[in-house]
């Protein structure tokens, strides 16, 4: 809630108009959530407040939520919603600051063949306060630990599209504007390039950065890896809409490419990418390319481009085109933080079996929000820390359940026996289930050591 919407609860409460700006102070600066330890509100109001209200609505507990710690320092959060969903958010510490990598939606519609968002589909939009309650969260955790100045940063680029979700992220701006005093020139919304979204955006004036997915410079390359390509009227399309961003606001616009061995990393592309940008009138010196090698995910076969094939098509883009461009340090590969990595597990276990998440009856929704909301008092924004052994161990242990029951069914069926048109389609996942199971199997032995 902002300042404004808790000033009025109070009020709403019977309290005077001071007390919101109490709770939003132990909130924001303290980090504090739990009511009890609000001491300096009256104790007839800190009652009301646990009986009337919820700290998040965001659960740390559950089958699919937890929080894991990389090696090298990226934290990821994946939180259980009320309709049994599950989205990811990821904290990233650097020497001055932390930002906050941020999802939008739960799944996405795009269908980006590399990316593990773009493979398991859409699920919904999440709404402003979803939003908001990511980096709320993670800045509490920041300042229980002794950093003032919680996160830093922003960049809209956790699971879903956020231009697609225009109306809730820009009203999530607003408020970690005024609310958190994170300025728009420190968070960067990324797209695949919804060419009448990025207008839209420019003509708001919004001080924030753009970030476009572009990975190709020619649509018979960027289609089959970005299947949204064609609906937006290509590279040329797309590049249209850019230049149109930069005459409007003369800001820099970031493009994102994924290194590909053997796919997009070449000198040659890259001397491509700087001849498409050229005639499509895109301005050199309000460009930067952020160059990052392919990240690995179990839907996608593509590698990763080796280190000196990534510097020397930044090279080429710097030296022939005058455009900047950077090799980006790839985070939290081990506990699946990666950028393209974030996902909600939740729809393996649909596809699969094996207990993850059944669709609520009609009328049972507003019980799984209520247990989801006393979830949310229990957690305070913590959750149990898991090591990547651990994830993936859970993770194979409901696969390996899912799997038994395709051999039942499989069992059934040769024996003659009726099926409904869903288990016949279960036991069509056998192959993917046995891969999955291999996979994990062997993660689960590299984090070991091979053991």
């Amino acid at each position: 809630m902002t300042l404004s919407e808790l000033q009025e609860m109070a009020e709403g409460m019977g309290e005077k108009k001071f007390r919101g700006k109490q709770i939003h102070d132990y909130i924001r600066q303290q980090g504090i959530l739990n009511v009890d330890d609000m001491k300096t509100l009256p104790k007839d109001f800190r009652e009301v407040l646990k009986a009337q209200t919820i700290p998040t609505t965001l659960s740390l507990t559950g089958p699919t939520a937890g929080t894991l710690t990389s090696t090298d320092g990226t934290i990821k959060r994946s939180y259980l919603l009320p309709t049994g969903h599950t989205i990811e958010s990821v904290l990233m510490p650097y020497k001055s600051h932390h930002t906050a990598c941020i999802s939008s939606q739960v799944g996405c519609a795009q269908g980006c063949v590399f990316c593990a968002t773009g493979q398991q589909g859409f699920g919904r939009q999440l709404g402003a306060g979803e939003i908001v309650e990511q980096v709320a969260l993670f800045d509490i955790m920041l300042k229980r630990k002794g950093v003032k100045n919680g996160v830093g940063n922003i960049v809209f680029m956790g699971m879903g599209e956020p231009l697609s979700n225009f109306k809730n992220v820009m009203s999530a701006v607003s408020i970690l504007n005024k609310d958190f005093g994170i300025g728009s020139r420190r968070i960067t919304i990324s797209t695949v390039g919804i060419t009448d979204k990025i207008r839209r955006l420019a003509d708001t004036n919004s001080q924030v950065g753009l970030a476009v997915s572009l990975h190709s410079s020619s649509d018979d390359k960027r289609t089959p890896l970005m299947p949204v390509n064609g609906r937006y009227g290509g590279v040329s399309g797309l590049l249209s809409a850019v230049k149109y961003y930069q005459d409007k606001t003369n800001r820099r616009v970031t493009f994102e490419w994924a290194a590909i061995a053997g796919e997009n990393d070449s000198a040659n592309t890259a001397r491509e990418l700087g001849r498409t940008l050229r005639e499509n009138g895109v301005r050199a010196k309000l460009c930067h390319v952020n160059v990052i090698p392919l990240n690995p995910t179990r839907g996608y076969g593509g590698k990763k481009a080796g280190v000196g094939r990534v510097d020397e098509f930044c090279n080429v883009l710097r030296e022939e085109f005058g455009i900047e461009a950077t090799r980006r340090t790839r985070r939290g590969i081990d506990i699946e933080a990666g950028c393209g990595q974030l996902s909600d597990v939740k729809r393996i276990m649909d596809v699969i079996g094996g207990g993850g998440y059944t669709k609520p009856k009609v009328g049972e929704e507003k019980e799984i929000k209520k247990r989801e909301e006393v979830r949310g008092r229990e957690s305070l924004g913590g959750g149990k820390v898991r090591s990547p052994v651990e994830v993936m161990s859970r993770k194979l242990r409901k696969v390996r359940k899912g799997y038994k029951r395709v051999l039942e069914l499989e069992g059934v069926k040769e024996r003659g026996g009726k099926l409904t048109r869903t288990q016949h389609e279960k036991i069509k996942t056998k192959k993917d289930v046995e891969r999955i199971i291999e996979e994990l199997e062997e993660e689960i032995r590299g984090v070991n050591g091979g053991s």
